[in-house]
């Protein structure tokens, strides 16, 4: 009999209060995604499942748009210091191997009034 795993949960940041999409863009820009999503030159958001309870952000499309802002920050910083490291004739030039596919983010927003 095997025994397989079929998800996992990883918290990737701290606790922190988010009162503005503007905040939660700011904070999830800080996380280091690279250790745990696989960039690409071309911006792809990774899938997301909101939660909100009791929170001042309460509309899932506000959350999710904050937090695809924040990893696109996070992608574009991590892009450019790539870049910064190759010429471009190896940056663009060759064809990008293909990644894993992207996890599922979890955001949970809870008494965050």
């Amino acid at each position: 009999q095997s025994r397989v795993l079929l998800g996992a949960r990883l918290g990737v940041g701290d606790v922190f209060h988010a009162g503005y999409e503007s905040t939660l863009s700011n904070y999830v820009a800080g996380i280091p995604w690279p250790d745990y999503l696989w960039f690409r030159a071309e911006p792809l958001g990774p899938p997301l499942k909101v939660q909100a309870e009791k929170s001042r952000l309460y509309h899932t499309d506000v959350i999710e748009r904050g937090v695809l802002s924040g990893i696109e920050k996070r992608r574009q910083f991590f892009m450019g210091l790539k870049l910064q490291n190759k010429d471009d004739g190896n940056f663009y030039g060759r064809k990008e191997r293909e990644g894993p596919p992207f996890p599922t983010v979890h955001v949970n927003l809870s008494q965050n009034e």
